[in-house]
């Protein structure tokens, strides 16, 4: 009887980390956004990729330049303190936050 005990206890235990255990990695394999937020990204990287790809010196950006940065942001759920308008303040804080590593 105390081994069969024994042996249940342990098939329990082993279902339950199981289950612990998928659960946790459960969010990231359906796609949660908002791991990819949890990188943060150092201001000397966003600065030389706002370089590459903002041309001009003024805050703020071209609608050709920032299309796919506000589309970006967008899909992450970020807001840009104008509504439709890309500063370089704006690219900042989001790239910091992981908004862009995903796009090539």
């Amino acid at each position: 009887m105390k081994i069969i005990l024994t042996a249940l206890t342990i098939a329990a235990l082993s279902s339950t980390l199981a289950f612990a255990q998928t659960a946790a990695t459960g969010a990231t394999a359906a796609g949660d956004t908002t791991g990819a937020l949890a990188a943060k990204v150092s201001k000397e990287d966003c600065t030389a990729t706002m370089g590459k790809v903002h041309m001009g010196t003024e805050t703020n950006w071209s609608d050709t330049e920032a299309k796919p940065y506000l589309d970006q942001m967008s899909t992450m759920k970020m807001t840009t303190k104008t509504n439709g308008t890309l500063t370089t303040d704006d690219f900042m804080t989001a790239c910091q936050q992981g908004a862009f590593q995903t796009m090539k």
